[in-house]
């Protein structure tokens, strides 16, 4: 039994010994996870600088419409830094703006004409500003509120949001879907994210 036992060991380490390690890939070649072609879009992806890490910065607002059928595609706004850092991203169904309304019922639009109108107007009307501006949340209410008559909501609890809103950190607002906007603040003392504050509905 003993003789059975330290040839059975022997033929292991003689296996371990003979392994060839993994093969490198070679330079300049990729793996077939790598090779994956990326998601078709619907129109080019459009971007405007913006200034929010920093005065002067220039940071890149990006929107791209993923998917070949604009009508079935995802609208996705991100905000990076000038070296392409992503700070905050946010997603929706592109059904749910407003690029595919028509001016009159007997004027129907083209699906990539109405998208490109409808983001070109979205990266015009960024508005900056200071968290400082939000709207207050007062101590018995449930949300942000406002004379405006604005439906606000924010993500984070009262005691958060009032704590960034005072602190005065730049802002971005943006609007992504029919009616809403979202305003994105970006902290300095954590540089390497930004949030969304709260949006605002009509």
């Amino acid at each position: 039994m003993k003789i059975a036992i330290l040839l059975a060991t022997t033929a292991v380490l003689a296996a371990g010994c003979n392994a060839q390690p993994p093969a490198a890939t070679a330079p300049g070649t990729e793996t077939a996870a790598e090779s994956q072609p990326q998601s078709p879009l619907c129109i080019p992806a459009m971007q405007r600088e913006v200034a929010v890490t920093a005065a002067g910065a220039k940071d890149v607002l990006e929107a791209q419409v993923v998917g070949a059928d604009c009508e079935q595609a995802v609208l996705l706004l991100t905000l990076r830094k000038a070296d392409g850092f992503l700070l905050w991203s946010h997603s929706v169904r592109a059904t749910d703006t407003w690029a595919f309304v028509p001016a009159s019922d007997d004027k129907p639009v083209a699906p990539k004409e109405g998208m490109t109108a409808f983001l070109t107007e979205v990266l015009k009307n960024v508005r900056m500003g200071k968290t400082g501006e939000a709207p207050d949340w007062p101590e018995d209410a449930e949300r942000p509120e406002d004379p405006s008559g604005l439906f606000h909501t924010a993500p984070l609890p009262r005691e958060a949001y009032l704590i960034l809103r005072q602190k005065n950190a730049p802002m971005l607002c943006v609007q992504a879907e029919m009616g809403t906007s979202y305003c994105v603040a970006y902290n300095p003392e954590f540089d390497d994210v930004a949030n969304t504050f709260y949006s605002s509905s009509s």
